[in-house]
């Protein structure tokens, strides 16, 4: 049994893993093409906390919620789990993470350059 559960963890975090790298290839493909506006918004701390004080849930995010919406709808994985308050599934919250740091990683590196 000790090797099944062994097992299991390594898959999970795996999978966690994946997820992270997919939102982060999502979010840099999306910080290019952003408006100012919303990566500004998106770079302006981590944005995941933004949600967690107001209800949790991206996808009811003022700015980029309905983009959310669209990008984890194709997913089954990246989806909100529990009674209200939901929460996002583990995936959906590695996949935001990553998509995060791309976005703030991104941020970082033009905003000096809007300056001049």
């Amino acid at each position: 049994m000790e090797a099944i559960i062994e097992r299991l963890k390594q898959e999970k975090q795996a999978l966690t893993d994946e997820y992270k790298a997919k939102g982060k290839i999502e979010g840099q493909r999306w910080a290019k093409t952003a408006l100012y506006r919303e990566l500004k918004y998106a770079a302006d701390g981590d944005v995941t906390e933004k949600w967690d004080e107001i209800t949790g849930d991206p996808f009811a995010d003022k700015i980029l919620g309905d983009y959310f919406q669209e990008e984890c709808e194709a997913d089954p994985m990246l989806v909100l789990e529990g009674e209200p308050p939901r929460s996002p599934s583990e995936e959906l919250a590695a996949w935001l993470d990553g998509w995060s740091d791309a976005a703030i990683e991104f941020w970082t590196e033009v905003e000096g350059q809007l300056h001049k």
